[in-house]
């Protein structure tokens, strides 16, 4: 006899705007919300290859772009904050460039913008983080480099002082600074691109100077990380692409690391952010796609739960999530190959005013004598393919079809592709429709007498 337990979770839908951007066509990178006037409002702000970084302000009906000017030679990432410990929120942004990649920091003085230079690192600077990395109430600026180390930036009051905290991986790519143990001590999150393989690496301050120790790797280039609490139990874990075409998670359990590959795409996740959206009290994973489009994972039942958002541009970089409207609803902003930024708006009512509460899409399993039948009901007229795999990420074996009222019934007799039986164990099961939908899900096979 053999039983499958699996249920599926519906989203809502997206709708993706195109705010405009740069006239060069060159990759936008960074991107930020933040109040960078200190004025009380919200806007939107990017760094592109270009050297400019952009000002994008919601006017009510529709976005602005302003051109705040040639910052450097090539600009990557980008942050805002209290970067002097004073009243003024700064933004930051980091000169990828080589050889000496600078930091800069702009500051609005009411009539225009002040740019200084904070520091440099030896190659190209990438990404940026502020906080109190050291766990004494004093913001600093940190800044990872292709020359394989991090820099901390701090203001004196008259002066940014610079220090290395070494070298700890070849490439490095982003940075964080978080508690990602749970144990109240923050500590700065980094990844690099390796080679051979990209990692990620956690640094703590302790006698008087950084201790580096790696917390796991990926497959390919590790890109940019977010910490944060995605299964909504009160529990901090990381979150970080790859180029391997995956998205890894990792948790502090135990005294070590433990990692988990929450997505597995068809091309580079070059970010992973961790934030609510819209109105929404729940965390989720959101992730850039080389492919064009976004992705959202929810974790649910001990499992992760996955929507493709949608496309545009030709490649999405970077990404965050924030109250870019001043309207109280949390979006998101993702840059673009295309030298773009995209916001994508959340419509949880495309579910509840569609559907009642007991006519949803749904996927039932009923066991038979011929092995499990699935039927599916997913409300309107799609194509749509089913992959079972296994834990490690082998094809057991899929289905596919077309569908004109969105009913799906399949048998499946527990043959893989090479007619082998599948024993009991957890398989992962993916549904992807036509209209974009990714459920994913983990089910228990169990074989018996």
């Amino acid at each position: 006899m053999t039983y499958l337990f699996l249920t599926l979770h519906l989203f809502g839908s997206w709708t993706i705007l195109d705010m405009g951007g740069n006239l060069s066509g060159m990759n936008m990178n960074g991107v930020v919300v933040a109040d960078g006037r200190n004025d009380g409002v919200n806007r939107v702000y990017a760094a592109s290859f270009d050297g400019h970084v952009y000002e994008f302000t919601w006017s009510g009906t529709s976005w602005s772009m302003l051109d705040l000017g040639q910052i450097g030679r090539a600009l990557d990432g980008i942050a805002a904050g209290y970067g002097r410990n004073d009243d003024t929120i700064r933004i930051y942004a980091a000169e990828r460039a080589h050889p000496l990649g600078h930091l800069f920091e702009l500051t609005y003085i009411g009539t225009g913008w002040r740019v200084d230079t904070v520091g440099f690192g030896l190659q190209e600077m990438r990404l940026i983080a502020i906080g109190t990395g050291r766990n004494d109430n004093i913001r600093r600026v940190y800044a990872t480099n292709f020359d394989g180390h991090v820099y901390e930036f701090t203001w004196t009051g008259f002066e940014w002082q610079r220090l290395d905290v070494g070298f700890i991986g070849p490439y490095m790519c982003d940075i964080e600074v978080a508690d990602g143990r749970n144990d109240g001590v923050l500590r700065l999150y980094t990844s690099n691109h390796g080679p051979p393989t990209g990692h990620v690496f956690e640094i703590t301050w302790q006698d008087n100077h950084y201790v580096a120790t790696e917390v796991g790797n990926g497959n390919s280039l590790m890109c940019a990380l977010d910490v944060g609490k995605a299964r909504n139990d009160g529990i901090n874990r990381i979150y970080a692409g790859n180029h391997d075409h995956r998205v890894y998670e990792f948790s502090y359990q135990q005294g070590q690391w433990n990692s988990e590959v929450i997505i597995e795409g068809n091309d580079v996740f070059d970010c992973a952010t961790v934030g609510q959206i819209g109105t929404d009290s729940l965390y989720y994973v959101f992730a850039t796609n080389f492919n064009s489009h976004l992705y959202q994972m929810e974790w649910q039942d001990s499992t992760w739960l996955t929507h493709n958002m949608g496309s545009a541009g030709t490649g999405f970089i970077l990404l965050t999530i924030a109250d870019g409207r001043n309207d109280n609803i949390l979006r998101v902003y993702a840059s673009s190959m295309d030298g773009h930024v995209y916001e994508f708006t959340y419509n949880p009512e495309d579910v509840s005013e569609s559907f009642s509460d007991n006519v949803r899409p749904k996927l039932k399993t009923y066991l038979t004598a011929d092995g499990v039948l699935l039927e599916a009901n997913l409300m309107s007229p799609t194509s749509w393919n089913l992959s079972i795999f296994s834990v490690d990420g082998r094809l057991i074996t899929s289905f596919s079809g077309n569908s004109n009222d969105g009913n799906i019934r399949i048998l499946w007799n527990g043959d893989s592709y090479h007619r082998n039986r599948a024993i009991s164990g957890v398989y992962i099961l993916r549904l992807v429709s036509s209209t974009g939908m990714t459920l994913s899900r983990k089910s228990i096979i169990i074989d018996g007498p």
